[in-house]
């Protein structure tokens, strides 16, 4: 018997679900695997954002908050009086609070039980909450009418990693031809992502299948600024992979 297992499925007791399939199956070799469609097919708990914030007169963001809750994901197999004095589980929270130069900001994690046993999934709460808070700063840039790319841009510090996002956000922005127009049909996306000293950012160029509905990506630029880097291949693959 064998099982295989890649980023959260060791927490899910995988070697468990093995287990009783091989109690089932006497012909043999048995297998089992477990893959990221079939692990959201048919249920997955969400982590619900609310986000608000408020524009001035200039139609820069005076103010954003976001409120982020989540079952245990770290707290799965961290001790119980840990995370009592924690509180938040930082797993979850993590990619939550707003890296922009916003004068006033808040973020809040809330963690709750929940009825079904939950645990990480690759990145964590970053997916998540970097998802969330981008698709807000997208809402505020149409909210001011600004272009989404330049609404990020000017809403960055003039400290070092505020300049490392900017080169970062004009890389993309260059590499994907973000200033001339789509093909007929076709749209835009960006958005942005700092964690552990890493910032990335990406352009996806899709379209909307009339007849079955589907999202078609058609084309994505990545930009990433990771800090030195001892083996120059390596980068590359990664960010194509995001």
């Amino acid at each position: 018997m064998w099982a295989g297992v890649w980023a959260q499925e060791w927490l899910r007791g995988c070697a468990r679900g093995g287990a009783l399939v091989r109690r089932g199956w006497r012909a043999g070799p048995c297998g089992l695997d477990a893959q990221r469609r079939n692990a959201r097919r048919l249920f997955s708990t969400t982590d619900p954002p609310c986000l608000r914030g408020a524009l001035d007169e200039k139609g820069r963001i005076a103010a954003i908050e976001h409120h982020q809750a989540s079952g245990n994901v770290a707290a799965e197999f961290l001790p119980k009086f840990l995370m009592a004095v924690m509180g938040a589980d930082f797993a979850a929270y993590r990619g939550a609070p707003i890296s922009y130069a916003v004068p006033n900001r808040e973020t809040v994690a809330w963690r709750t039980a929940l009825p079904v046993r939950t645990g990480w999934w690759r990145g964590l709460g970053l997916l998540a909450n970097t998802f969330a808070v981008e698709s807000f700063m997208d809402e505020l840039a149409h909210a001011a009418g600004a272009d989404p790319l330049q609404f990020r841009l000017d809403h960055l510090s003039d400290d070092k990693d505020g300049r490392r996002t900017r080169a970062v956000l004009e890389a993309v922005g260059e590499l994907s031809g973000w200033q001339e127009t789509p093909a007929a049909g076709r749209a835009r996306g960006i958005a942005m992502c700092t964690d552990v000293g890493t910032i990335v950012a990406q352009v996806a160029e899709i379209s909307l299948d009339q007849a079955s509905g589907q999202i078609i990506v058609h084309n994505v630029a990545a930009a990433m600024d990771c800090g030195l880097t001892v083996n120059p291949d390596a980068p590359a693959p990664r960010s194509r992979a995001m």
